[in-house]
């Protein structure tokens, strides 16, 4: 998508009537990020948790996300949400996101 950022969004809109999935929106809400539409990226970074609620890794894209705005309410509110997650699948990138999101929470506090 790269220097076609309005194409991809209306590809994307167009693709998610045949096919929905938690990637296709944190796509787009970087995409609109990338835009500077960030009510938008919100919205979408918000729909791919609620895809797959267990995800962590949607959670933690979307505390980045507040962390890059500014809105440490928010952040703290998804950065508490991430440490309380029950991990289901360890692994060395849920380990990662868990140790970033505590230094994050430990910075805004």
């Amino acid at each position: 998508y790269s220097n076609r950022l309005r194409e991809a969004i209306e590809a994307l809109n167009k693709g998610r009537n045949y096919y929905v999935d938690n990637k296709l929106y944190k796509l787009q809400a970087d995409i609109e990020l990338e835009l500077n539409k960030y009510t938008e990226a919100e919205k979408n970074y918000l729909r791919a948790i609620y895809i797959v609620p267990n995800r962590m890794g949607s959670r933690f894209d979307l505390l980045n996300f507040y962390v890059s705005r500014k809105d440490t309410t928010k952040a703290a509110y998804w950065a508490k949400s991430i440490l309380n997650m029950p991990v289901k699948v360890p692994s060395e990138r849920i380990d990662e996101m868990l140790k970033e999101t505590k230094m994050i929470l430990e910075k805004i506090q």
